[in-house]
């Protein structure tokens, strides 16, 4: 049981550090803590993720790095769906077209 114990507190790890980082970042910065400190939390918190992967689950790089394309290919779609339709409704507000129509 003790194995079992060990991976819990692996995967709550990053987690943990993530959770915290963001409330530092929101005491720090308050609300301009969404102007990309909590982006870069973020990428810590990713990196924490593929350093435990690397180093006790013995998983290389190349096949982390190939999950990571395989899932951002699968989502690229809806990505780029959602940041056209952000900048069309950016376009209407702007024109007046919103205000317009309401």
């Amino acid at each position: 049981m003790p194995h079992f114990k060990t991976k819990v507190f692996l995967s709550l790890l990053p987690v943990i550090f993530l959770i915290g980082l963001l409330a530092i970042i929101i005491q720090v910065y308050g609300s301009d803590s969404l102007s990309g400190g909590s982006q870069i939390v973020l990428m810590l918190a990713t990196a924490v993720c593929a350093i435990i992967s690397i180093t006790y689950f013995h998983i290389p790089w190349k096949d982390l790095q190939e999950e990571i394309n395989r899932s951002i290919g699968n989502i690229g779609t809806a990505i780029v769906i959602l940041l056209l339709i952000g900048m069309l409704s950016g376009a209407w507000t702007v024109s007046g077209v919103v205000p317009t129509l309401i």
